[in-house]
């Protein structure tokens, strides 16, 4: 199963990817983190306002979620479950999420405790769609067998503080 150390590749999600980096960058520096999209050589579906495909899902392999915009929009926590729950039944090959904002944010939509820790019930919630996806149980549909499951990882990359106190919040949930 997904969820039990044993069973998650070594050492995948440990270094960030250039994407991440810049997102880090981005939230450091107070800038926005869509620019980060320019030039980065991998297909990103963005939520809320991604789209794309005849259902609002195109199917990549990361999801990138910008907490701060979903607040302002007014989706609460239960839409952010809903939305990561249907988008790994329809997409096989979603791998990734990346989720950033503000620490305001990250604790409205539930992945983040109030004061930058890991939520525990968002943690449970993902280690329970690794083990649905490694038991073949996840909603999946299949058809050319060529697909193996691999563990869902979600960052969150976030950042407390202001000036001279800022803190970078990076948590991995899988």
């Amino acid at each position: 199963m997904f969820s039990d150390p044993k069973h998650l590749p070594k050492g995948e999600d440990e270094e960030t990817s250039p994407f991440e980096d810049c997102l880090i960058d981005a939230i450091l520096d107070d800038k926005d983190p869509h620019n980060c999209f320019a030039n980065r050589g991998e297909e990103v579906f963005v939520w809320p306002n991604g789209g794309g495909g005849d259902d609002g899902y195109y199917c990549c392999s990361k999801v990138f979620i910008d907490s701060d915009r979903a607040v302002a929009m007014g989706i609460e926590k239960e839409e952010l479950i809903r939305f990561i729950r249907e988008y790994v039944r329809k997409c096989q090959a979603v791998n990734k999420i990346i989720i950033t904002g503000s620490l305001f944010a990250g604790n409205k939509l539930g992945v983040l405790g109030t004061t930058g820790r890991k939520n525990t019930s968002f943690g449970a919630f993902i280690a329970g769609i690794n083990v649905l996806k490694a038991n073949g149980k996840s909603g999946i549909i299949n058809h050319s067998r060529l697909f193996e499951p691999s563990p869902l990882s979600v960052v969150i990359i976030s950042k407390q503080g202001k000036g001279p106190t800022t803190q970078l919040i990076r948590h991995l949930y899988r």
